[in-house]
């Protein structure tokens, strides 16, 4: 798997394979200070997924962990220094172990794995769509 930066110039390229050690599907990624986080699901090590932070310059890798096993990842962000992820139709806080340290439901979603995670002040704001196209934004008090 191979990535990178476009835009007017492209920064950096990148092979997981090479680089990070790992065959990765990358499903989500954000920048966070001054550092670019990704992740995703393993290939070839089917419910292990890995998050790596890389310098948002070079792309060198800074630091990688697994989180969340089994779990289906659909997307990823900061919150007070702690990793959110929107997992299973849910958003999990995710611990120093990378297991779920606090879940919260997504009552009333329309989907079982909604699209889009960002947090803000002390909301989670999930970008879901509905069964005509329409995009849902809708913000989830974060304990």
């Amino acid at each position: 798997m191979r990535c990178h930066l476009d835009g007017p110039t492209a920064l950096a390229t990148l092979t997981t394979t090479t680089d990070l050690g790992v065959f990765l599907f990358i499903r989500y990624g954000f920048f966070a200070s001054g550092s670019v986080v990704i992740g995703g699901t393993a290939f070839d090590e089917p419910g292990v997924n890995y998050v790596f932070t890389l310098n948002a310059d070079t792309l060198a890798l800074q630091s990688q962990r697994q989180v969340l096993p089994e779990a289906y990842i659909t997307d990823m962000t900061w919150f007070d220094g702690q990793l959110v992820a929107l997992a299973d139709g849910a958003i999990v806080l995710v611990g120093s172990d990378g297991m779920a340290e606090a879940t919260i439901a997504l009552d009333g979603a329309p989907n079982a794995f909604p699209r889009g995670l960002t947090a803000i002040g002390s909301a989670a704001y999930v970008v879901d769509r509905v069964a005509d196209g329409d995009a849902l934004l809708y913000a989830v008090e974060l304990p």
